[in-house]
């Protein structure tokens, strides 16, 4: 079978076969949202064990179509795009199953299926989503906000004379330049943001959380959080996963 997660920035794709999966070079969404050809290392139909692709999208309707047209003419298959469910596989969730991302939900799905303890899944892309689950298996909710390059783009969209810095610096000095002075602010809100997120953790759990990280800007905030936490590079596609065999 073909996985593929369609994020708001990239596009991760892998085949499951002989119990592994086999990951596909990753495509930036902006190549679906012009002419331009696209380079989509696909395996060939003979290699899918299962003849069944499953996608997880939080991107428009436009790429998910271009997605399709390209699936269709390379493997002729019709993809299944996966929805939210309240319960499964011993998850459940309290949010408004039509308001929450599927990435959201597979990330939590693929890390309560592996850990099944307190969690908080982190993950670190275009946004950072935070959600709660409980050793019960429980979601209990999440949080969204903004991650580190929009941030440093809206900050330089949004003023006349300051460069796009997109990397925050975890460590609070006093800086002397413009370029380390929003580097180390845009650090600060996002780390200011975790521990806040870690203070507020006894009032919703019984015992420490496990964080589990994930997403392309995990590493920064691996290497700025200070406290036991594990990353999981790939966490949606291990749920869609966990989704395709039931």
């Amino acid at each position: 079978m073909l996985l593929i997660d369609i994020g708001n920035s990239w596009l991760k794709s892998a085949y499951f076969r002989d119990d592994e999966l086999h990951h596909i070079c990753p495509l930036e969404i902006s190549n679906f949202k012009n002419d331009r050809k696209i380079c989509w290392a696909l395996p060939e139909r003979k290699m899918l064990m299962s003849e069944n692709i499953f996608v997880s999208s939080v991107a428009s309707q436009q790429v998910n179509e271009k997605c399709c047209k390209i699936l269709l003419f390379e493997l002729g298959i019709e993809p299944y795009f996966v929805q939210v469910q309240k319960t499964f596989k011993g998850m459940t969730t309290l949010y408004e199953t039509s308001k929450l991302g599927v990435d959201r939900w597979l990330a939590g799905l693929a890390a309560w299926s592996k850990y099944k303890k307190n969690l908080i899944v982190v993950d670190a892309g275009t946004a950072i989503t935070v959600d709660f689950i409980n050793s019960r298996g429980t979601h209990l909710g999440g949080l969204i906000a903004p991650g580190p390059n929009i941030l440093a783009s809206a900050l330089a969209g949004g003023t006349a004379h300051l460069p796009v810095v997109s990397r925050g610096e975890k460590k609070m000095i006093v800086p002397t330049g413009t370029e380390e002075a929003i580097g180390i602010g845009l650090g600060t809100l996002l780390f200011g943001f975790m521990n806040q997120v870690k203070a507020e953790c006894s009032h919703i759990y019984d015992a420490d959380p496990l964080w589990v990280l994930t997403g392309g800007a995990a590493g920064i905030i691996s290497d700025g959080i200070e406290w036991p936490h594990v990353t999981e590079q790939n966490l949606v596609l291990d749920g869609l996963k966990i989704f395709a065999i039931g």
